[in-house]
């Protein structure tokens, strides 16, 4: 999208949480998250141009398997916090 010359990014947040309780928060706020983890294989390869994930790495019980997803489905940029 651009405006006067301006390139204006769009930014889509499209989450995935293990706990039901945090699907139906993000779908209060809008969002469209999915229920499960990210290794199910939610999205296309390269989907992402930027993943952040935060507070979630310790929590991860299979995080070769996830970090493995995470490589395949982004583009560009993950942040971990």
């Amino acid at each position: 999208m651009s405006m006067a010359g301006f390139r204006i990014p769009i930014y889509v947040s499209r989450p995935v949480d293990p706990s039901e309780t945090g699907v139906k928060q993000a779908h209060r706020q809008g969002l469209h998250a999915a229920h499960g983890m990210v290794e199910d294989g939610w999205y296309e390869s390269n989907f992402f141009d930027v993943i952040r994930l935060s507070n979630v790495v310790e929590h991860l019980p299979k995080p070769k398997e996830a970090f493995g997803e995470i490589r395949r489905i982004s583009n560009l940029k993950v942040s971990f916090t």
